[in-house]
C-alpha cells in the first residue's frame, strides 16, 4: 500500500446534514484503491520492518529496472528470479553439490572431479587400465606395459629356429634330437649305413655314406703310419711337426 497521510485541516462531515463531505470522500476513494483485495491468502511482507517493503516486478530479463530496497523481479522469459542485494540484482540460485557441482548464484554446472590423476593413458607399449563406478564415472587410471605373446614358432617340429633376415626361420636341414640333446643336419645323412662306411659328397654336393676308396684314407689317427702308394695323390691333409731335416723321395706333396 501507498504511503498516505490522513488530511490535517479537512472537515470529514458536513455539520449541516451529517453527510461525508465530498473532499474527504475523494481521499477515501484513493486510498481503497491502493488497498490489497479483501479475503485470505496474501503475502504479507514480514522483513518491511527489519529490511525494507518488498516489491515485486516481473517482465522480460533485459528489461528488469535497477533494484530498489527489498525488490524482487521475476523474469518472464527465462524463468530468473533476482533479488534485491546490497543495491543490486543477485540471481537466486543454489549451489548444487554431488556428481554435478555448481557455484551459488551461477548457471553453469560442471561434473564433480573424481579421479585427479589426469593426462593420457596407453601407448603402442602400454595397455590403459581405468575404474569405473555404478555411475558411469572413472574413478582412476593407470597403464601397464603391454606383453606381446610369443611368436609363433617357425618351421616344423624338431626344426631349429634361427634369426633369417631379422625375423625367425627354420629349415628341415636343421633339426633338434631332443632324446640325445644334439642338433643335426638333414645335409648329411643320418644314418652311417654298413660299418666302415665314410661321409663323402658327389659333384653337386649331395652328401652320402659310402665304402672308402681302396688304399686311400679317409682319416689318418694319431700316432697312425700310412705309406703313400706311388703316383697317388693324397686327398687329406694333417700337421707335420719338423724336428729335423724333410726329405722328398719322388712324391708330389703340398705342405701348409
Amino acid at each position: 500500500m501507498a504511503n498516505s497521510q490522513l488530511p490535517a485541516g479537512m472537515q470529514c462531515f458536513n455539520p449541516t446534514t451529517g453527510l461525508m463531505t465530498q473532499p474527504f470522500a475523494f481521499w477515501l476513494n484513493n486510498l481503497s484503491s491502493s488497498l490489497p483485495p479483501g479475503g485470505s491468502g496474501y503475502v504479507v511482507d514480514g522483513s518491511a520492518g527489519t529490511y525494507g517493503v518488498m516489491t515485486i516486478y516481473q517482465g522480460t530479463d533485459a528489461s528488469k529496472p535497477s533494484p530498489g530496497l527489498g525488490e524482487i523481479f521475476i523474469a518472464i522469459d527465462t524463468g530468473k528470479i533476482y533479488v534485491e542485494n546490497a543495491g543490486v540484482w543477485v540471481l537466486q540460485l543454489p549451489a548444487l553439490t554431488g556428481d554435478v557441482t555448481k557455484p551459488l548464484h551461477s548457471i553453469v554446472t560442471t561434473l564433480a572431479t573424481v579421479n585427479t590423476d589426469v593426462g593420457t593413458f596407453g601407448s603402442p607399449s602400454d595397455i590403459p587400465i581405468f575404474t569405473v563406478n555404478g555411475k558411469g564415472l572413472i574413478t582412476a587410471a593407470t597403464s601397464v606395459p603391454l606383453v606381446s605373446p610369443p611368436p609363433a614358432a617357425a618351421g616344423l617340429n624338431t626344426e631349429i629356429q634361427f634369426n633369417n633376415l631379422g625375423v625367425l626361420g627354420a629349415s628341415a636341414n636343421l633339426t633338434w634330437d631332443g632324446t640325445a640333446l644334439t642338433a643335426a643336419t638333414n645335409t648329411y645323412p643320418t644314418n652311417q649305413g654298413t660299418a666302415g662306411d665314410v661321409l663323402t659328397t658327389d659333384g653337386a654336393g649331395t652328401a652320402s655314406w659310402a665304402t672308402p676308396v681302396t688304399g686311400v684314407p679317409y682319416l689318418i689317427a694319431t700316432g697312425d703310419t700310412y705309406l703313400v702308394p706311388l703316383y697317388y695323390q693324397v686327398l687329406f691333409s694333417f700337421p707335420i711337426t719338423i724336428d729335423g731335416t724333410l726329405t722328398v723321395d719322388g712324391k708330389l706333396i703340398e705342405v701348409d
